[in-house]
């Protein structure tokens, strides 16, 4: 993957979840400051009002970007290990949404991404 590319769901396609399934989208973000605020635009846009992001942040510059994003939805936690998987479980552990979906900060989502995956 390129970075930049849309993404689209798997070659199969999913029915959409059920409108009342609560969602998180975990991102881990590692050097990403300049990538956060396109990448957690098109992920918002794209959410529901009970749906929720949380950003793992392994560096200063990236935790600040995401404190930028003025929305109720978005949270932030620490990173300090940087490792991918680590912000993973990180992210994962501070949701209790039923339904989690992975994004990385060069992702491009398109709109209805989470719906669909």
């Amino acid at each position: 993957m390129s970075r930049g590319e849309v993404l689209e769901p798997p070659g199969r396609s999913l029915p959409p979840l059920p409108e009342r399934v609560r969602r998180a989208v975990v991102i881990p973000a590692l050097d990403a400051a300049d990538l956060l605020p396109g990448c957690l635009e098109r992920v918002l846009a794209g959410l529901r009002p009970d749906d929720e992001v949380v950003v793992a942040a392994g560096d200063d510059e990236s935790a600040a970007a995401v404190r930028e994003v003025d929305d109720p939805r978005v949270r932030i936690v620490d990173n300090p290990r940087t490792a991918t998987p680590t912000a993973l479980n990180l992210a994962i552990a501070a949701t209790s949404a039923p339904v989690v979906v992975r994004v990385d900060t060069a992702s491009r989502v398109p709109p209805g991404y989470v719906d669909r995956v």
